[in-house]
C-alpha cells in the first residue's frame, strides 16, 4: 500500500478570478515510501525562506489500514521535514536530529541563554505539546532554527506558563501548541496555542 505526502502548488495568472479553475496546477510528490504513512503538514509546519526555499513538516509512521480514524500505526510516529530549494519542484525528506520527539516524553529544557532573533532570514520555530504525533510533553516546549531547518536548537520551555494559575483554575493540565506564531519584532512574537 502506498501513501504519499502531496503538496499542491498552484500557479495562478493575474487574470484568474476565484470563480475560475486554475489552469496551471502541478501536483508534486514530496515524500513516498511503501508501507509508510506521511501526512499532516498543516500540524507540523510550513515555512518559506528567501528565494525559492521551502520547508514543510509532516508526521511519518507505519501505514495501517483502519475502518475509522487515521491510517497511521500507533507504535512509532516521527516528525520529519522536507525541503525544496527550487520553489517546490524537487524535495528532499529527512528526519532532523534534535527535533520533535527525539528528546523523550519529559525532556529537560534549559532556559534560553540569549533572546531569539525572530527576524533572522532562516528562522523557523516548531512548538510542541501533549499528545500529538511523537510529542507527549504536557508542559509544552519548542525548538528553533537559524539555518532553515538543517539544525535545531532546543528543546526550551515556555517559561513557567504550564504552571499558570489561570490554567490550573480551569483544571487544564496540558499545553497543546503546534506551529502557530506571528513575528512582531526582532525579539518578539505572538505564540498561539491551546491547552
Amino acid at each position: 500500500m502506498k501513501f504519499s505526502l502531496f503538496i499542491f502548488v498552484a500557479f495562478l495568472s493575474a487574470t484568474c478570478s476565484f470563480a475560475q479553475t486554475p489552469k496551471d496546477i502541478k501536483h508534486v510528490v514530496v515524500y513516498q515510501e511503501d508501507g509508510k504513512f506521511a501526512g499532516w503538514p498543516a500540524n507540523n509546519g510550513a515555512w518559506i525562506f528567501e528565494g525559492d526555499e521551502l520547508l514543510v513538516g509532516f508526521t511519518r509512521g507505519e501505514y495501517e489500514l483502519k475502518e475509522r480514524g487515521h491510517n497511521i500505526g500507533k507504535s512509532l510516529q516521527e516528525c520529519w521535514l522536507a525541503r525544496s530549494t527550487d520553489g517546490g519542484e524537487n524535495w528532499q525528506a529527512y528526519n532532523p536530529e534534535n527535533y520533535v520527539g527525539d528528546v523523550g516524553d519529559k525532556p529537560k529544557c534549559p532556559p534560553l541563554k540569549k533572546p531569539i532573533n525572530f527576524m533572522h532570514p532562516k528562522f523557523a520555530m516548531r512548538m510542541v505539546g501533549a499528545g500529538y504525533h511523537g510529542a507527549k510533553d504536557g508542559r509544552g516546549h519548542f525548538h528553533y532554527t537559524y539555518d532553515g531547518g538543517v539544525t535545531w536548537n532546543g528543546p526550551h520551555r515556555f517559561g513557567k506558563l504550564h504552571q499558570a494559575r489561570e490554567l490550573k483554575r480551569g483544571k487544564l493540565t496540558e499545553l497543546t501548541p503546534r506551529i502557530d506564531y506571528v513575528v512582531t519584532g526582532k525579539h518578539e512574537a505572538v505564540l498561539l496555542f491551546s491547552s
